[in-house]
């Protein structure tokens, strides 16, 4: 969310647009920590690839790519 905090900053259609992102953040640490495994349902990480996707699309748009 930091990133995004930074970005929104500069440009406000960033925290409009990409309000979901937090949900990625899990996925950003859970990794780093094994002892606390979690395994994400198939819905769930096609939910955060579709997220992913979108700021993805969106940082590129911004960024004329």
């Amino acid at each position: 969310m930091a990133v995004l905090n930074l970005c929104s900053k500069i440009d406000n259609f960033f925290k409009k647009e990409l309000y979901e992102t937090d949900i990625l953040i899990d996925y950003a640490v859970e990794i780093r920590y094994p002892d606390d495994w979690y395994e994400p349902s198939i819905e769930e990480a096609k939910e955060a690839y579709k997220i992913a996707e979108k700021v993805k699309k969106f940082v590129q748009s911004r960024l004329k790519i």
